[in-house]
């Protein structure tokens, strides 16, 4: 199962963790839940900063 980040909110996310909790039936600690959360937004940046660069050089070429 592919999962494409950057579409998923926080909140959708904190589903996704408490399902794979479940489905582990172990306990995810706050550290891990941070770093995805962290991993999200850096994913969503880079996806920012890529489309930019492709706006940057479409203006460049012109």
């Amino acid at each position: 199962m592919q999962m494409q980040l950057r579409n998923l909110t926080i909140h959708e996310l904190g589903h996704i963790f408490q399902g794979a909790q479940i489905t582990n039936n172990h306990i995810v600690t706050k550290r891990s839940f941070d770093l995805l959360i962290r991993l999200n937004f850096l994913v969503k940046n880079l996806n920012l900063l890529l489309s930019l660069r492709r706006k940057m050089h479409r203006c460049a070429n012109h």
